[in-house]
């Protein structure tokens, strides 16, 4: 992804939203609607997100048909046919 995460497993929100260019509120948006896991550590008020799951959101940011369908579209579908 990017030298600047290279050896991190774990990710701030903060950090995820600067990498992917989205803000904080948008970050927690989508890690709620794909269930991603949240990550908090002792001493530390802090919430990361593992790497793998930030270049998600990324590959998700730059082709968002990836992310899947919305929830509920296939109720339309079948209405269609």
């Amino acid at each position: 992804m990017s030298e600047h995460i290279a050896g991190q497993e774990y990710l701030s929100i903060d950090e995820a939203a600067q990498i992917i260019g989205w803000n904080r509120a948008t970050v927690f948006e989508w890690v709620k609607e794909l269930g991603m896991e949240k990550h908090k550590f002792l001493r530390n008020r802090k919430t990361y997100l593992k790497v793998s799951d930030v270049e998600r959101l990324k590959e998700i940011k730059e082709k968002p048909w990836t992310a899947g369908e919305k929830r509920g579209s296939s109720k339309n579908a079948d209405e269609a046919a």
